[in-house]
């Protein structure tokens, strides 16, 4: 190639003087050679597929040729003759075809590049949206998505900014998260998939949110109460939880005998009023239900001293 237009001519001598004859052109051409073979394609039903060859050399053609039959044998494509090539409107029927393209020159021996595979799919489609979770703390949380389409691939995501900002979870490629033995500081977070089909972009879901419930817990138990005949006696507990609601339960055999609940007793204190003797020895104890779980608190007794009567 680097004698390409290199000219030439002759010089002729006799007895008589000499004579030059014309310059003659070298024209050194290339053969074809590939520089960028034709690359596979995944598209959408619907959707363009292109496919595309560099090639470099002298007095380059092009003939693009299919193969419906996995490669065992090309026929060649009408009217495809140029570097690229473009089918328009993909259907399934064309999956797994392959394209190739013949590079011919001006040199007589043409090149024939690697084969591409076509895949054609369904683009995705969420049938069904994952829902929001509610669990208490230290159960397993699940969130769902139910997808249609070819070749599906999933990636879920995490907010813990309130849907600011989502952040791919490592390893969670499947249709459905688990997040097990949740801690109170997931309480919030939200979550969605993305779902990749035949396309690069990817159906993004709505957005689940994830709430943890904690455990209802008793930090202080009633205190038994001691007072006189007539005087008014208040229990109270305190406790923590989601969602707590109390009920004040009675025994009046003590603290070994049968509960039954006191009807209207629902907060948290409760207030016993003019206590009479007969009540001495009454027990009294509350059961706490939150979203999780129940608790019930240690028994308080009531002692009830009778009044000090002086006689004159």
């Amino acid at each position: 190639a680097l004698q390409n237009n290199y000219q030439y001519r002759v010089i002729v001598n006799g007895q008589c003087g000499s004579a030059t004859s014309t310059a003659a052109t070298l024209t050194v051409q290339t053969a074809p050679a590939i520089t960028s073979q034709p690359q596979n394609v995944v598209e959408c039903v619907g959707n363009n597929a292109v496919f595309s060859v560099t090639a470099t050399g002298t007095g380059l053609s092009y003939q693009w040729q299919e193969s419906t039959d996995l490669g065992v044998s090309y026929n060649n494509i009408g009217g495809a003759t140029s570097s690229t090539y473009t089918l328009t409107g993909v259907i399934l029927t064309q999956n797994n075809y392959r394209y190739r393209v013949i590079v011919s020159g001006t040199c007589p021996v043409p090149v024939i590049s690697n084969a591409a595979l076509l895949s054609v799919g369904n683009a995705a489609a969420i049938g069904t949206q994952p829902s929001s979770s509610i669990v208490c703390v230290g159960q397993t949380a699940t969130f769902t998505v139910i997808a249609s389409g070819s070749s599906l691939t999933y990636q879920w995501q995490q907010s813990t900014d309130g849907g600011a900002n989502f952040n791919d979870i490592t390893g969670a490629t499947t249709a459905t998260l688990s997040l097990p033995a949740v801690a109170f500081t997931s309480n919030g977070y939200q979550y969605r998939v993305n779902v990749f089909s035949c396309i690069p972009t990817p159906i993004p879901s709505s957005v689940a949110t994830l709430t943890v419930n904690t455990l209802a817990a008793i930090n202080t138990d009633p205190a038994a109460v001691v007072l006189c005949e007539g005087s008014s006696a208040t229990f109270s507990v305190s406790a923590t939880g989601t969602g707590i609601t109390y009920q004040w339960q009675l025994s009046t055999t003590g603290c070994a005998g049968v509960f039954a609940n006191i009807a209207g007793a629902t907060s948290n204190s409760l207030v016993v009023a003019n206590v009479i003797a007969s009540q001495n020895g009454y027990a009294y104890r509350v059961v706490v239900t939150g979203a999780c779980n129940t608790v019930t608190s240690t028994c308080a007794a009531l002692t009830v001293n009778n009044p000090i009567v002086v006689i004159s």
